[in-house]
């Protein structure tokens, strides 16, 4: 059987076979990994969104004490002008309730449907708050207003809210009766009183809203918390199954390559002729069963990674020296051709020669040369009959 009938016989172990299984596993692969990272990418975002709710909650909290600080400013200016009547302290009056008011504002306008953004975010910054806290303000808002997170602490606000008209329509109209000049009017009479029961109200209702607003953060918190606990735990446990599933496919992958050689080594005993392989330096990569009983060894370990030339082509019949680049195999991948040959000789490990006939093929991989293969028979009684007929 010459190596073309052999080729023609089975498949060659080239890079195609060899890459099925990879490309198969990978295959494989993508639905686990398209999980994993899906998961990656939700737990990234939910980060995102976390960080982005509690900078807003944070926003609020700041603007809540600014809200409670302009209400209080508010309260003292208008007790100083129930006292003195001064229109400075009016205006001051004026000029602290104008947080609160525009608090208010800014509730008003994203409780629209749809909700004034704009106005939103006028009235948030007449209430304090930093501009580049207002869209994470105003997306917290949108986004839990109707929720137990936000609805109570925004019904707190609604009703402190109704609370501060009630005490800029006080001080208007006691101003009103002292620019007229009726100081014993009852507007003016009573406004310490009633500016005071109205503080009482609104410190109550600010208390309240500072621990509902509390309690919310806590509940985003938490939520948020738990959210990414759950996430990470679906993580490692996706983690955990993409590396079984890829150990897995790995093993199948490994079985399915040294089936694979050990089918081809079967393939390669059941010749009759001798075959073996060399890479570009000319050390063995395989040998069958038939070479290794022609050139006096037991084992194909003890021929696999050694110079062959060295081994088996190292002098001429008549003991002469053979240099490795004189050799038919060696040139064959070299010069990436297929060489035939019928009048040397190799050597056993005993020492003795034999001659041979041999074809040498260059072996290629993605178009690139890897070494050669050769296949040789040992022709001596071929010699013998050819010297006996002369």
């Amino acid at each position: 059987m010459s190596f073309e009938e052999l080729d023609k016989k089975t498949p060659t172990p080239d890079l195609t076979n060899g890459q099925q299984a990879p490309r198969s596993s990978r295959r494989r692969s993508w639905p686990v990994l398209t999980v994993f990272i899906s998961i990656v990418a939700v737990q990234l975002l939910v980060a995102v969104i976390s960080i982005d709710v509690m900078s807003a909650v944070r926003a609020y909290v700041t603007g809540e004490s600014l809200y409670s600080k302009g209400q209080k400013d508010a309260h003292i200016n208008l007790v100083e002008y129930s006292e003195h009547f001064r229109d400075e302290d009016y205006q001051k009056f004026l000029s602290a309730l104008a947080m609160p008011i525009g608090d208010r504002m800014a509730r008003e306008a994203l409780q629209k449907s749809p909700p004034d953004k704009e106005a939103a975010r006028r009235g948030l910054l007449a209430g304090g708050t930093q501009d580049d806290e207002i869209p994470g303000v105003i997306r917290l808002f949108r986004g839990f207003h109707k929720t137990p997170l936000m609805s109570d602490s925004i019904a707190t606000w609604t009703e402190g809210d109704q609370l501060i008209e009630q005490v800029r329509q006080l001080g208007e109209s006691a101003h009103a009766r002292v620019r007229a000049g009726d100081l014993q009017a009852l507007e003016v009479t009573s406004l310490r009183e009633k500016a005071q029961a109205l503080n009482d109200q609104l410190t109550q209702l600010e208390v309240r809203f500072a621990s509902q607003l509390a309690e919310g953060a806590r509940r985003v918190q938490n939520l948020l918390l738990g959210l990414n606990l759950g996430l990470a735990l679906l993580l490692g446990v996706s983690g955990w199954a993409f590396v079984r599933h890829s150990s897995r496919i790995q093993a199948a992958t490994e079985d399915e390559v040294r089936h694979r050689q050990q089918s081809l080594q079967r393939l390669l005993d059941s010749a009759a002729e001798g075959l073996y392989g060399v890479d570009t330096l000319g050390r063995c990569t395989f040998v069958n069963r038939a070479a290794l009983g022609m050139l006096g060894y037991a084992r194909e370990s003890d021929l696999v990674g050694r110079d062959m030339h060295a081994l088996i082509q190292h002098s001429n019949a008549d003991g002469s020296p053979r240099q490795a680049n004189e050799s038919a195999i060696v040139r064959s991948y070299r010069e990436q051709s297929e060489l035939h040959v019928n009048d040397e000789v190799f050597w056993r490990r005993d020492g003795t020669s034999f001659p041979v006939e041999y074809w040498s093929h260059p072996m290629m991989v993605d178009n690139q040369v890897q070494g050669a293969v050769a296949t040789f028979f040992d022709i001596t009684e071929r010699v013998h009959m050819q010297a006996a007929l002369r």
